[in-house]
């Protein structure tokens, strides 16, 4: 979000660009700060009703608009206010070097939802680019904004999408700071079986070449999803879905198949029984150095007992030779 301030007061926009100041009576220099924009600055005076319509310059030329999209995963198009029965929408470019007319080349592009920020990785070898867009149920406030290299930005139209589930049981989703390729995994066993990252296995187990397993329920909606984040190289985002759980141990691994030099923070988040109105959301952080690249890491495991109830425990990880 934006950085607005006045007088002694200061706050960060919420993904619906919504903020409160409490300053106290008088004059004061009302401020707006956005990366990739110039900033706006003008004198307020609080004694008196007044509103303030605020148009923060860009530092880059209007975008050709006509070339993005946001569709969901049966490539319906979306429109700015909308609604859609998928847990993932996608964005969708269809010639990223002819955004600004070809006069200006994109060197990054962020999303921006539901007040997160998600670096995007593109190949700059093509010209065709998709991002997924994990959604949580009700409403979802998103935005696309493109930087130069010069760290200029151009913002596309706000999206609000709403996706039309009254719940979901489950759902993790691992991001991290920097372009690579972290793999998520999730296995369902018996309690008291081994937990081992089987690789290879597609036994109850959803990873990027396995996204829509069949054999977690005995119903659609007791199977995961994951995201189509696997159809690129290098992420930033991959999420897994889950409407209804059933009894067994969920165990999620992290498998870091590229890592960047350097040190890559991830976070991987949890929510429980998500609804319109509420969420349990826990947040597992992990620090990955260089030589943590293909070594498996056990982060959590999500415990379902016969009468439904559900916790968060550890079980060790089965060593591997």
């Amino acid at each position: 979000g934006a950085e607005v301030g006045m007088g002694p007061a200061a706050a960060r926009t919420d993904a619906e660009g919504r903020y409160r100041l409490e300053v106290p009576e008088g004059v004061h220099e009302f401020q707006v700060f956005l990366a990739g924009y110039e900033p706006y600055s003008e004198e307020v005076d609080l004694g008196r009703s007044e509103r303030i319509l605020v148009q923060l310059e860009a530092g880059l030329p209007q975008m050709a608009g006509q070339l993005i999209t946001v569709r969901d995963l049966e490539d319906n198009q979306l429109g700015e206010r909308d609604t859609t029965k998928h847990p993932t929408a996608v964005i969708r470019i269809s010639d990223y070097t002819q955004l600004f007319g070809g006069g200006v080349q994109a060197s990054a592009f962020e999303l921006h939802l539901n007040g997160q920020v998600y670096s995007l990785p593109f190949d700059p070898t093509e010209n065709y680019l998709e991002f997924p867009v994990p959604l949580v149920v009700g409403s979802n406030a998103f935005q696309l904004r493109v930087l130069d290299s010069n760290e200029l930005a151009r913002s596309h139209r706000p999206y609000q999408v709403e996706l039309a589930w009254d719940s979901v049981q489950f759902r993790a989703m691992l991001s991290w700071d920097v372009l690579g390729d972290l793999d998520l995994h999730l296995f369902k066993r018996s309690p008291g079986e081994p937990n081992r990252f089987e690789q290879n296995s597609l036994f109850q187990h959803v990873f990027w070449s396995n996204p829509t397993p069949s054999d977690f329920g005995a119903s659609p909606e007791q199977n995961p999803f994951m995201d189509w984040g696997y159809q690129r190289q290098d992420t930033t985002l991959e999420s897994i879905t889950l409407k209804e759980l059933t009894p067994g141990d969920y165990h999620l691994w992290i498998f870091p198949y590229k890592l960047k030099a350097g040190l890559t923070h991830a976070v991987l988040q949890i929510d429980l029984d998500m609804t319109r109105f509420a969420v349990d959301r826990s947040s597992f952080e992990f620090e990955l150095p260089l030589e943590e690249e293909d070594k498996p890491i056990y982060a959590i495991t999500l415990r379902v007992a016969e009468d439904g109830s559900r916790s968060l425990v550890k079980v060790d990880p089965e060593v591997q030779e």
